[in-house]
């Protein structure tokens, strides 16, 4: 049943940016190419009729992503549609991973999209091929090179940003089902809770950060064999992330299951 929700969920985030993924590289491609163009004049009123298209394009790429992860759990879960998602033989842990598996998919693929667009268009705007693939040969040539500790560092933060995204969307569903809680206008209640909760975060992190930095120069010293302490910090706030994430998901699977109210 959990790869039914997944497929139901990951068919809703394909048809919404069906559109939009393609014509950002679509468009980076045209707008690289815009400015080789002949005469001076029909350049420059391609160009910027490209640049505008483009930025428009990728703003909307980014505000879809945004309006995606918001509507699929509250639409999803808390409207009409929870009607039919709650008769399911799934618990509500399972409702809430596959709403956050789907949403964190937006995002990642709308930023790779968002970065190809640009390798593309600065790869047209050269209109030098060569150039572009030299310089990809050349970085590959670089990362090769590095030590087995930079690439440890590399992991970690690739897994850090994963865990802190999660925790993100993780806080707007917790947020979305505090708001579902108040009698009356559960939407500004859920913005609300987000500007606190936010704050509150950012205000423990703060100081956990200066206390993960003492914590990792202390264990990085005490044993021989391990990473430096910027891996070792890493790893701890990585822990710091992961435990933030448990406490939303827990929350919110705790108002989900008993607190839900439909009526």
């Amino acid at each position: 049943m959990t790869l039914k929700l997944l497929k139901y969920d990951f068919r809703s985030l394909f048809k919404r940016f069906a559109l939009l993924w393609p014509a950002a590289l679509v468009l980076a491609l045209l707008l690289g190419l815009s400015f080789n163009l002949e005469p001076l004049r029909v350049r420059g009123m391609l160009y910027f009729t490209m640049v505008l298209l483009f930025g428009g394009v990728m703003a909307a790429m980014g505000v879809a992503a945004a309006i995606f992860i918001v509507r699929r759990f509250n639409d999803g879960l808390l409207k009409d549609e929870g009607y039919l998602m709650f008769t399911l033989p799934v618990t509500g842990a399972q409702l809430i991973c596959s709403k956050l598996l789907s949403a964190m998919t937006a995002v990642l693929i709308s930023g790779l999209v968002g970065l190809g667009s640009f390798i593309l268009l600065g790869a047209a705007f050269t209109f030098y091929l060569e150039d572009f693939f030299r310089m990809a040969q050349w970085l590959l040539e670089k990362l090769a090179r590095l030590d087995a500790e930079t690439w440890l560092l590399a992991a970690e933060g690739l897994l850090l940003g994963l865990v802190a995204l999660a925790a993100q969307i993780l806080l707007i569903y917790m947020c979305i089902a505090i708001g579902h809680l108040a009698p009356s206008h559960p939407g500004l209640a859920a913005v609300g809770a987000w500007l606190v909760f936010s704050a509150a975060e950012r205000h423990v992190l703060s100081g956990v950060d200066s206390l993960l930095d003492r914590m990792g120069l202390a264990l990085a010293g005490l044993f021989n064999g391990l990473p430096g302490e910027p891996a070792v910090t890493l790893a701890l706030t990585i822990c710091a992330q992961l435990a933030l994430s448990t406490v939303y998901f827990a929350v919110t699977n705790y108002i989900l299951t008993h607190r839900l109210n439909l009526e």
